[in-house]
């Protein structure tokens, strides 16, 4: 089984007014979808895709159908995912799928649990979201469970903050049978273990900022993550343009 790991792409038909002091990157970037399409191989067959948020930078129902619709046409596979903190929350249910979603393709469960808010960017895993969690990592089941959420729930990892209760869903993880879970959010690829869990943190199909001697610069620099899922192991392989084009320069956030 192979599947691609998407994440960040901060679509929006217009950018124009869009996204405050990132309003300079979204402006000078290149189409998300084009960046999608010189990193990936649409010659590859995958069994599904999923996008671990930020999929519409404020998106309508219209754009988040537009999006979903493109990536099952180019991949010709399910495309699940989750909502960021720059997606509209009501509008990506309406147009990709429900916060709390369940899909089975084939011998895999995927899960995506909800860690975006319109109280607090860094995330917060709500109560009703780790008891829904909990309920249906108890049911049994014969199929490799995948999780995925947008905000990083390890805060080693990034130097903005991780979701609010990561403590609470590790212990649910810890004593499920998931055999992977995968982030977005940070814009940075990561991997560690989470839960003992393998933990996947991709890049973003739109923009990253590094911080250069206390400046930050911003590039356009699309990297995803493609897996390959065994009956003894999964593997990893990024999957990034080799140019990295510099779009902001001193970014002031």
């Amino acid at each position: 089984m192979k599947f691609l790991h998407i994440s960040d792409l901060h679509y929006s038909n217009d950018f124009q007014g869009k996204g405050g002091s990132f309003n300079k990157v979204f402006m000078a970037m290149d189409n998300p979808l084009e960046q999608l399409k010189s990193v990936t191989d649409r010659n590859k067959k995958y069994d599904f895709v999923l996008v671990t948020g930020d999929v519409c930078e404020f998106g309508s129902v219209e754009e988040y159908r537009k999006v979903k619709s493109y990536l099952e046409e180019l991949f010709a596979c399910p495309v699940i995912g989750t909502a960021g903190n720059h997606d509209n929350i009501p509008n990506f249910e309406a147009g990709f799928n429900e916060l709390f979603y369940v899909e089975e393709v084939k011998q895999v469960k995927i899960i995506s649990f909800n860690s975006a808010s319109n109280q607090n960017d860094d995330g917060i895993i709500s109560e009703e979201t780790i008891s829904a969690l909990k309920k249906e990592l108890e049911q049994k089941t014969e199929k490799k469970i995948i999780l995925i959420t947008h905000h990083h729930l390890m805060q080693q990892q990034f130097v903005l903050k991780n979701a609010e209760n990561s403590d609470k869903i590790e212990k649910v993880i810890k004593d499920s049978n998931a055999v992977l879970i995968l982030t977005g959010h940070t814009h940075h690829f990561y991997v560690h273990s989470f839960a003992e869990k393998p933990y996947f943190t991709t890049g973003s199909v739109s923009f990253v900022v590094e911080n250069e001697d206390g400046v930050l610069n911003v590039y356009q620099e699309p990297l995803v993550n493609e897996y390959k899922v065994t009956d003894k192991a999964i593997i990893c392989r990024p999957l990034k343009h080799r140019d990295k084009v510099l779009l902001v320069a001193n970014l002031k956030i």
